[in-house]
């Protein structure tokens, strides 16, 4: 069953697509003018939209114009219902974003077939997200057996050491052939072996503990409403008494507020700061500087995040986003940050990430959500710099 959002102001009409569509099992939404349809559309999302030209207030133009510009329902297929059949009122229609263009009165089998063909190529679309999805597990999990194999290696190393010192003792004991010196020598041998075990072992903890956090941490969307200026200047007021020199820029255009994503919302401003403190790459003198900004732009947040902390190229930052990519990993970061943020705003949020390399240093993050939840809306994960 998909859901059909019917805009028509004349009863008579809707009524008779009704009765053509529901003979397909379709469930069907009825909103009688423009204005009556962005309530409905605010409210829940439809798959499909048939919407008539002419109506009292708002016509269906200005409406589907509207609607396009909003990242929230840009990608819903709208398919126009109207008793103009003249070339100029076609064309208007396609221009202002719709996908097809039925003429009153109404053949069932074309309306059935036109709304047929639409549902299909939205289910395929849903598929291939899933696919695409299903890739980024794999990659995911490929990336986390990578990573673990050499510190698995190197216990495995090191139990065999072990194994090896306690046999030549024992072998020595028995024979009543242990000398002090064989005695020293193999337990340094053994306290040498354990300590790389013990070493690989934290190494090979810590990453299965982010791992876990970072599923933990995103696997469920919270609805608490937040003011964003007010969260982002409460968790960055401690990244201020850093051991070094620290500046926050902070441009805030009025007050933001959102009725979902706290805690989500809260890692990634978290993740955000610690990345930038752990890759900083300062000379004597310099500051770590950090400038936020905040605007609201329609139904959306735009949030944007720029640091000075590492000199990046353009190559660099398309993968920051990337899971197990990482330009710190000789001071043992795994790579994970950049992907637990891409997860929060895209799988949770349903809002949309860019990274841009900045010159001379440094980084900016360009991130998009939802002023509301959106959770009937298809998450937007494609690859590259762009979540």
């Amino acid at each position: 069953m998909n859901d059909i959002l019917v805009v028509e102001d004349q009863e008579f009409d809707f009524r008779i697509i009704k009765a053509i569509l529901e003979e397909k099992h379709h469930s069907l939404t009825h909103a009688t003018s423009a204005e009556h349809a962005l309530v409905e559309i605010h409210r829940h999302l439809p798959a499909l939209i048939l919407m008539d030209i002419e109506m009292p207030g708002m016509n269906g133009l200005e409406l589907c114009r509207q609607l396009k510009q909003d990242e929230y329902s840009a990608h819903v297929p709208i398919i126009f219902i109207s008793s103009y059949s003249d070339r100029q009122h076609i064309d208007d229609a396609f221009a202002a974003g719709g996908v097809d263009y039925i003429v009153k009165p109404f053949n069932k089998t074309e309306v059935q077939q036109r709304v047929s063909t639409y549902l299909m190529l939205i289910e395929a679309t849903h598929r291939q997200q899933q696919i695409s999805t299903l890739k980024d597990i794999l990659l995911m999990t490929s990336g986390l057996a990578h990573e673990l194999n050499t510190p698995l290696g190197n216990c495995l190393t090191a139990s065999g050491s072990l194994e090896m010192q306690s046999q030549t003792l024992h072998q020595a004991l028995n024979k009543k052939s242990l000398t002090a010196k064989a005695l020293d020598s193999g337990l340094q041998k053994i306290d040498h072996a354990n300590t790389l075990l013990m070493r690989n072992l934290l190494k090979t903890s810590e990453m299965v503990g982010e791992f876990q956090t970072m599923f933990n941490d995103y696997s469920t969307p919270d609805g608490e409403a937040i003011n964003i200026h007010d969260m982002a200047l409460m968790l960055f007021e401690p990244f201020t008494y850093q051991s070094y020199p620290f500046r926050l820029s902070f441009d805030v255009q009025g007050q933001l507020h959102m009725d979902h994503g706290s805690n989500t919302i809260q890692r990634v401003l978290l993740e955000l700061m610690a990345n930038s403190c752990k890759h900083a790459q300062l000379e004597p003198g310099d500051n770590l500087d950090v400038v936020l900004k905040l605007e609201q732009r329609g139904q959306y947040a735009q949030l944007i995040y720029e640091d000075n902390a590492a000199e990046l190229s353009a190559e660099q930052a398309a993968q920051i986003l990337s899971p197990f990519y990482t330009t710190a990993r000789a001071n043992g970061a795994l790579g994970l940050g950049g992907t637990r943020i891409a997860q929060g705003i895209t799988l949770l949020l349903n809002g949309s990430i860019e990274v841009q390399a900045l010159r001379p240093r440094g980084v900016r993050f360009s991130i998009q959500v939802p002023l509301q939840s959106q959770s009937g809306s298809p998450n937007r994960l494609q690859a590259g710099a762009r979540y």
